[in-house]
């Protein structure tokens, strides 16, 4: 039953925690139905690195099958590959097929509006009517594709139908630069600025041994922080791809309003987060604690403006949101009389990308300029 363009039907996306219980037996029951399963306890060898083979296994999968659990939404590669999903369906295209197991909408809600607004199959049903559920949906969805193609096919006939009148043999040229194009090359950008931001964030909690931490505790332990009573000194720091600035006023710039209206109060102003608490030790006399928040809100973009050549085509780029890690580090007064610090690291995308898209015998290529437009 493989569907076609795709090495697999379905990725099964889980949490080590439901691996046994839930996940090994639904891949075992959808491969009896007929499905190709990619299932990451049967694809990962020794020495594998464990990112690229799932993004892989993702890219090489028509359907991402999440077993959304109470573990699953406080883990970060689970989470990670949620969004890597989420970003893929464009175009009204349907990838996300979620599994509810022990968990309900109003539970997901707090994690992320996108999860629990879907319709989903649950495992109190029995693994039998789940394999069922999810069967029916990729039979449904098969069908509503299969009339787009013969749609498409159909408006391809009558165009080449019509170049062929009065054709002109001085040469082929590639198709014009389409939005899906366009979509796919400030896709993989966004995967790629994803990924470096993720592996810098994995270095730093695994270097200081650093957990995942509910944002109530993180709450405590800022205004435990900010009751404090010393003198206090704040800096700032902002990066991506483009530019690096520090101080308030810079990073306001940035931002587009005030650094100081970012809190674990209201997480960073992020809608869906995975949040950590790096370290929370004493240095030469003083405490210090550090903290993260890691934006878990898929980014989407917007074409703010294009602009054509002969041989080449200038795409601007909005991203949304394009804030992805917050990084706090809070030091205490060893004393009533010293200086209390919070320094403040802001890594993101662009808020803006230029991508020239030069025309190539093969079709076009899009490269990011770095230019933010």
């Amino acid at each position: 039953m493989a569907l076609f363009g795709y090495r697999y039907d379905v990725f099964v996306s889980f949490a080590i925690a439901d691996r046994d219980p839930v996940a090994r037996t639904l891949s075992e029951q959808l491969r009896a139905k007929g499905l190709r399963v990619w299932f990451s306890t049967e694809q990962l060898r020794a020495g594998d690195h464990l990112g690229t083979v799932i993004r892989r296994g993702m890219a090489q999968s028509r359907y991402g099958v999440v077993v959304l659990s109470s573990t699953y939404v406080t883990k970060l590669w689970p989470l990670e590959e949620f969004f890597t999903l989420v970003n893929r369906e464009t175009g009204g295209r349907k990838v996300i097929l979620p599994v509810f197991h022990e968990i309900t909408p109003e539970q997901l809600s707090g994690t992320s509006l996108d999860m629990a607004s879907r319709w989903a199959t649950h495992t109190g049903k029995g693994m039998a009517q789940v394999v069922e559920d999810l069967i029916r949906a990729i039979n449904a969805d098969k069908k509503k594709r299969r009339k787009r193609l013969l749609l498409s096919i159909a408006l391809a006939l009558t165009i080449v139908g019509s170049l062929f009148v009065g054709w002109n043999y001085s040469g082929l040229r590639p198709a014009p630069l389409t939005d899906l194009t366009i979509e796919q090359v400030v896709f993989a950008y966004i995967e790629e600025q994803e990924q470096e931001l993720l592996l810098q964030h994995e270095r730093d909690v695994q270097h200081f041994n650093g957990i995942e931490s509910a944002s109530s505790v993180l709450e405590g332990l800022y205004d435990e922080y900010s009751r404090t009573p010393s003198y206090y000194r704040n800096t700032y720091h902002y990066e991506d791809r483009q530019q690096t600035v520090q101080f308030r006023k810079n990073v306001n710039s940035v931002l587009g309003e005030d650094i100081d209206g970012f809190t674990p109060v209201n997480h960073f102003k992020m809608d869906s987060f995975a949040s950590y608490l790096i370290y929370d030790s004493v240095f030469s006399g003083s405490r210090e604690i550090r903290f993260c928040y890691l934006n878990r809100s898929p980014v989407g973009y917007v074409v703010e403006g294009r602009l054509s050549g002969d041989e080449q085509e200038v795409a601007d780029i909005k991203f949304l949101p394009f804030i992805r890690h917050f990084d706090v580090t809070l030091r205490f007064p060893e004393h009533v009389k010293d200086t209390k610090r919070r320094h403040i690291v802001i890594h993101g995308l662009p808020a803006q990308e230029r991508f020239v898209f030069h025309r190539r015998e093969s079709g076009w290529e899009g490269i990011p300029t770095g230019s933010g437009g």
